[in-house]
């Protein structure tokens, strides 16, 4: 027998007609009412607060900051993980056009600062606990 409870609540606000700012946050919180222990594999509180942008012709761009609680309330097998907040950004280009083909191009840092953290719920990386640093992302959509 398990007690879950939580929320997920997020709001946008467009800020000018060229920007919006996104918040989100989730909480759940995981109880064996048999055993009364907490249960495994539960998030700390996390969220997001994210800018976006557009570039007038060039395209959008966003900055965002993921964040998440210290889980000071782990479970059988687990042990406690901190506090962390990260910034990442990103561009994503408009469509060029090349006849009957479109291609846009995007790319992305995470964790643009380089912070060393552990996520709760990242259990698959065998002795390597931390996640990676900082991350280049660089992708293109081509439509034909």
């Amino acid at each position: 027998k398990a007690k879950l409870y939580g929320f997920e609540a997020e709001v946008e606000a467009a800020l000018a007609s060229w920007s919006a700012l996104n918040v989100s946050a989730a909480y759940v919180r995981g109880r064996d009412t048999f055993a009364d222990r907490n249960l495994p594999q539960i998030p700390p509180f996390n969220g997001k607060v994210e800018f976006r942008g557009i570039a007038d012709r060039i395209g959008t761009f966003t900055l965002s900051v993921p964040w998440a609680t210290g889980q000071n309330l782990p479970g059988i097998g687990e042990s406690a993980t901190p506090a962390y907040a990260l910034l990442d950004a990103g561009f994503a280009s408009t469509r060029w056009s090349f006849g009957v083909t479109d291609l846009s191009v995007r790319a992305e840092v995470r964790n643009l600062l380089n912070k060393e953290y552990r996520n709760h719920l990242s259990t698959l990386r065998g002795i390597v606990r931390l996640e990676p640093g900082r991350s280049f992302v660089l992708s293109a959509t081509l439509a034909l």
